[in-house]
């Protein structure tokens, strides 16, 4: 039997024992990006020119903006996968 990917509860430990350096770091990204939309939004850009000049779309935005506020980094991944029909 093979394996593909790791079960969902090892993955969820791994995002637990994320090094301290490697949050702090993506938090300064966080903050950056969150600040520089603010300050283009306030400033009347609309958010399709906001995301030309950032290079950071507004999921992104969002969702950096959600970690500063609350502190954790959630996957993207879906919870069920397509199983794969082909036999090796």
């Amino acid at each position: 039997m093979q394996i593909f990917y790791l079960h969902r509860k090892i993955s969820n430990l791994y995002r637990c024992v994320i090094p301290e350096k490697s949050r702090s770091e993506y938090g300064k990204l966080c903050d950056e990006t969150v600040k520089k939309w603010e300050t283009c939004h306030k400033s009347g850009m609309t958010s399709k020119k906001i995301q030309e000049i950032l290079g950071v779309s507004r999921a992104t935005y969002y969702r950096r903006k959600k970690f500063l506020h609350a502190g954790i980094i959630k996957s993207k991944k879906p919870k069920n996968l397509r199983k794969s029909k082909f036999i090796y």
